[in-house]
């Protein structure tokens, strides 16, 4: 995922990172057919301007501010 300018830039970062997990406040109740976020790993909205302007446009559009999800 993403590339040397991604590692730089998240390297001191990570501690600012946001992760949502589903169930992680109690038991969560999915549906048949229902389409759930499991796990949200992303940028917080001033981490996401500083990525957008130091972050090759093609790569910023990949992994901001959502830098991984699993459904």
């Amino acid at each position: 995922m993403g590339g040397r300018e991604l590692e730089t830039f998240l390297l001191d970062r990570w501690d600012d990172i946001e992760t949502v997990q589903l169930g992680a406040d109690g038991p969560a109740v999915i549906e048949p057919r229902e389409v759930a976020t499991l796990l949200l790993i992303r940028m917080p909205e001033a981490m996401a301007a500083e990525a957008e302007a130091f972050l090759p446009a093609s790569w910023a559009k990949q992994v901001v501010p959502v830098l991984y999800e699993v459904r």
